[in-house]
């Protein structure tokens, strides 16, 4: 492994990315920087964005002379995020828009006799700004969050048992939406099968100022029918943790005033097997059942941004997945799945489409040539609550080469949406073109 590394990119639309890190190790010590620059001047008017980050984080395994922290892991992650862009799906105001994401998190681990202990304690700020234009006037949004995890497993054979705390406090511009759970679990193996079972009282909140109030429960069963394969079966239910934080992230274009609600699964079930007959070829069929209430549910908003709501929704997927291995040489991988989403209103859920496929080729010329072609399916989706409304499907063809030229530099080849697909993930919001990019990788 090198200790550093640079990549240099310029791409179409006058895109040039640099992105940068190093690793440094002493003693029981890690440290590890990264960041990095993308700049774009857009496919069409409104388009363009920069965005920039950095990270640094750091591992330390403490001497096995600590008696309670000895060979015990703590890791810590700080991160800044920003990104400007434009609300280009409103071709009238074309409002700009900025971001600024700051993470703080401390993970550590030790082990008291028989019992491990895994504490997880974090920090974390959203700043999301859109200045006023025409005669829209500015707004913005602030997501704060203090979280903390601890979990405490008693290793036996062939019972284990655990306690789990899960404390989010948060807020949204002033507003509260914190969440709290409490939970304990049992695991037990017995011959060839291993069973689970969980339970944790819930409390939240809602910005609205509702008080949410849940129990968390899940039974797991696993086994090997055959050789080289898992079968496995969930059945929860419970409250899931949401954030503004998480909303922003799906979808950049959110509004700056909502409602923050935590989803509640009412019965959740799911299936699936999983067949490894070698380290290079695999194949995973799944089948999930889902009943939930205050799911979220994009709806088309204003000037270009869109409005989470929460309703109930009913969900049944099947998926395929898998990795083969042709030869040495060559690797293929894919992923297909079904979906059906219905609201309680009986419409089909907003921008979830009924199909999606990945299919990924992947070849190893020469030692120093490599290649992977890839192709993405996204089906149609609905826009609006009454399904009168479609955005539509496409597809993306992806490609790219790789040329070690010598142990320090690497050339690569990057071509996106080959075939020009009109690339829409959001109403209004068209996906760039044809994209093809050219970079340069530096170890040292």
């Amino acid at each position: 492994m090198v200790p550093g590394y640079v990549i240099a990119d310029l791409g179409a639309y006058l895109t040039p990315s640099v992105l940068a890190g190093y690793s440094t190790r002493s003693g029981g010590y890690t440290l590890d920087l990264a960041g990095g620059v993308e700049h774009s001047q857009g496919w069409i008017d409104g388009a363009g964005y920069t965005t920039a980050q950095a990270r640094l984080s750091s591992s330390y395994v403490a001497p096995e002379k600590f008696l309670f922290f000895g060979k015990g892991l703590t890791e810590t992650d700080l991160r800044v995020r920003h990104q400007s862009y434009t609300l280009y799906g409103d071709t009238t105001s074309m409002r700009d828009r900025s971001t600024l994401a700051l993470n703080a998190a401390v993970t550590t681990e030790a082990k008291i006799d028989s019992v491990a202990v895994i504490g997880a304690f974090g920090w974390s700020r959203l700043g999301l700004d859109t200045p006023s234009a025409d005669s829209l006037p500015a707004e913005a949004a602030t997501d704060n969050a203090l979280t903390a995890n601890i979990s405490l497993a008693w290793l036996g054979s062939p019972l284990h048992s655990s306690v789990n705390v899960d404390m989010r406090m948060q807020s949204l511009s002033g507003s509260s939406y914190s969440f709290f759970e409490a939970g304990y679990a049992l695991r037990l193996r017995s011959g060839a099968w291993a069973v689970a079972a969980s339970a944790a009282p819930q409390y939240a909140v809602a910005t609205s100022g509702e008080d949410r109030i849940g129990l968390a429960l899940r039974a797991t069963a696993e086994t090997s029918p055959w050789t080289h394969s898992i079968f496995r079966m969930e059945l929860s239910s419970g409250m899931r943790s949401s954030s503004f934080a998480a909303l922003a992230r799906i979808n950049p274009y959110v509004l700056d005033s909502v409602v923050v609600d935590h989803a509640y699964d009412r019965i959740a079930a799911l299936a699936s097997l999983h067949y490894t007959p070698s380290v290079s070829t695999s194949l995973m069929g799944l089948l999930e059942v889902r009943s939930t209430a205050r799911e979220l549910v994009w709806e088309d908003a204003t000037d270009g941004r869109f409005r989470p709501t929460f309703r109930s929704v009913t969900v049944i997927r099947a998926g395929l997945e898998g990795t083969l291995a042709i030869s040495p040489r060559d690797i293929l991988m894919g992923e297909f799945n079904v979906t059906s989403a219905v609201t309680d209103s009986s419409q089909t859920q907003t921008y979830v489409p009924s199909a999606q496929a990945t299919i990924a080729y992947e070849r190893l010329w020469t030692r120093d040539l490599r290649s992977t072609l890839t192709l993405v399916y996204v089906g149609e989706r609905w826009t609006d609550l009454a399904n009168t409304k479609t955005v539509d499907a496409f597809v993306d063809l992806r490609a790219s080469v790789v040329y070690s030229i010598d142990q320090a530099f690497d050339v690569q080849l990057t071509g996106e949406n080959l075939v020009n697909s009109n690339v829409v993930l959001w109403n209004n919001y068209r996906g760039r073109g044809i994209f093809v990019s050219i970079g340069l990788l530096w170890k040292f």
